[in-house]
């Protein structure tokens, strides 16, 4: 049988963070990044209740010791020498890019239903998750939450279509319940703004399930967002069962 090396997919859903250190050992390039990012993003997809799980195995493979140092990429090489970078740098950029090119993606093909198959959502759900671990957080990933819940900040009428926008609020919502409380932590959204959002969002959804999620989030604001809730718990919100 194959060493659980070189399935990182199995490594991921064991959490055997030993296992994906060693796999990246074996060839430490981008390629072997794009490998784990591939894994986790499929597992993410077929299972997105477990994004926290998976997230954190990824965050914790940026902090793993010892890891080899990875030569920059040609094409962000801007010294015209082949210097070498940290793991956790060139992997978390890596993981960046996967993020908020997957949201961007599902964004230009927007299923408009609110339903844990939608692919929006998901990628809501795991950004959602990368920010509230710490393996991934960018201004990029907060401006779905801008946007989504349509704050005087933003600029959502240029992002999302008018038949978008009630999706574009309940992906803004979830990751309000998954990390809501890091973005505020760290400033990017001012707490204010996202109180009075979270009330006059409530006219762009019609559904059930997106007042379910809703409402959930203003609990959480009623808590002073002291709380963050788990994957499992906000995947069990759009469950119409």
């Amino acid at each position: 049988m194959a060493p659980v090396s070189s399935n990182p997919t199995t490594a991921i859903k064991l959490n055997d963070i030993g296992a994906l250190a060693a796999f990246v050992r074996e060839k430490p390039d981008m390629i072997t990044f794009r490998t784990i990012l591939d894994a986790y993003w499929s597992l993410g997809t077929e299972n997105p209740f477990k994004a926290d799980a998976y997230t954190t195995v990824l965050h914790d493979l940026e902090l793993y010791p010892n890891m080899p140092s990875i030569p920059v990429p040609e094409f962000l090489n801007n010294r015209g020498t082949a210097p070498t970078e940290t793991f956790a740098t060139i992997f978390g950029n890596e993981l960046f890019d996967w993020v908020t090119a997957s949201l961007s993606e599902v964004r230009h093909d927007m299923d408009t239903e609110i339903a844990q198959e939608n692919l929006f959502l998901i990628a809501s759900m795991l950004s959602a998750s990368a920010m509230k671990t710490g393996a991934c957080f960018s201004s990029d990933q907060v401006s779905y939450i801008r946007d989504g819940l349509q704050m005087k900040v933003s600029d959502y009428i240029g992002f999302f279509a008018p038949e978008q926008y009630e999706v574009a609020a309940v992906g803004a919502l979830i990751q309000v319940l998954s990390a809501g409380k890091r973005v505020l932590e760290l400033k990017m959204i001012d707490e204010g703004d996202l109180r009075q959002s979270l009330e006059d969002i409530g006219e762009v959804i019609k559904c059930p399930t997106g007042e379910t999620v809703l409402q959930a989030a203003r609990e959480l604001a009623q808590n002073d967002f002291k709380d963050s809730w788990a994957s499992q718990d906000i995947w069990a919100l759009l469950d119409e069962e």
